[in-house]
């Protein structure tokens, strides 16, 4: 099986390397000084516990790659784009892929 290693992490909701626990919990934060320290000592336990998944992850991915169960993606910059190219017209990432083949490459057809 063919897979990259941000598409095996994002299979397991580990993608980015920043946790994500703090992005709801700023909002109207009002704390005594006992709740400030408590809130920052979970959110402390949370990032480390999601960098330990995610280096497992990755370990594990590259246990995978050595044993054979799994292929890195030997694609390039130029077929990385075309695929992208190839999506639809309206998602910005493909208009974006399209002016970049477009500027670096003189490629318009997709």
């Amino acid at each position: 099986m063919e897979i990259s290693l941000d598409d095996y992490l994002g299979q397991r909701g580990l993608r980015s390397p920043i946790s994500g626990y703090m992005d709801d919990k700023w909002r109207n934060m009002r704390l005594t000084a006992r709740g400030q320290k408590r809130f920052e000592k979970e959110a402390e336990a949370a990032i480390i516990e999601y960098s330990k998944l995610r280096k497992a992850a990755i370990d594990e991915y590259n246990n995978l790659v050595k044993s054979g169960e799994i292929i890195p993606p030997h694609e390039t910059k130029l077929e990385a784009l075309l695929s992208v190219a190839r999506g639809h017209p309206d998602n910005e990432g493909t208009q974006a892929a399209r002016r970049l083949l477009k500027k670096r490459y003189g490629i318009i057809s997709w």
